[in-house]
């Protein structure tokens, strides 16, 4: 509780996502999150990362109160530039951050992602292109504040990972 209190002073959501895939999906959650009042960071472009970009991501990451993953079907591929979700899950899961999946796709195509979030506490559907289910940004909200939390958790437990 202490530990969730201490994070994000600034940013509580930290969005994480491929660009290429979610990026219209991803801007609209943030739209809806900021008019509920939450602060949210999200990276520009994979490609124009720079050295204090990668400081800066990892730091709001650390710090945010939730991780909200939008996970697409190559989300956590290992590409070229300097920064990708590859790296993103990889400190995901070694600093053990709390996270948020919003499930976009059949199945991860990469295995990291298959094996880390095989088994997610929280978690909702919403297929690349569709409009967002308000039971994806009420599921975010109920992560944010306790008081506001859903019993539903996940639309579609039989998805394949």
């Amino acid at each position: 509780q202490q530990q969730q209190q201490q994070r994000g002073t600034r940013h509580q959501v930290y969005i994480s996502l491929r660009h290429s895939e979610a990026r219209t999906e991803a801007l609209v959650l943030q739209e809806a999150l900021q008019a509920q009042g939450v602060q949210v960071y999200m990276t520009e472009a994979e490609s124009s990362s720079t050295s204090s970009r990668l400081v800066e991501t990892s730091q709001v990451m650390a710090e945010a109160n939730l991780v909200v993953v939008m996970g697409t079907r190559t989300y956590g591929l290992k590409t070229e530039s300097r920064h990708s979700t590859n790296d993103e899950l990889e400190y995901l899961k070694s600093e053990n951050l709390p996270f948020f999946l919003v499930k976009m796709c059949d199945r991860f195509d990469m295995p990291a992602a298959r094996f880390v979030f095989a088994q997610p506490a929280h978690w909702d559907l919403w297929p690349v292109g569709a409009a967002l289910p308000p039971q994806v940004l009420a599921g975010i909200l109920g992560e944010l504040d306790p008081t506001r939390k859903t019993t539903h958790i996940g639309a579609a437990k039989e998805t394949v990972i």
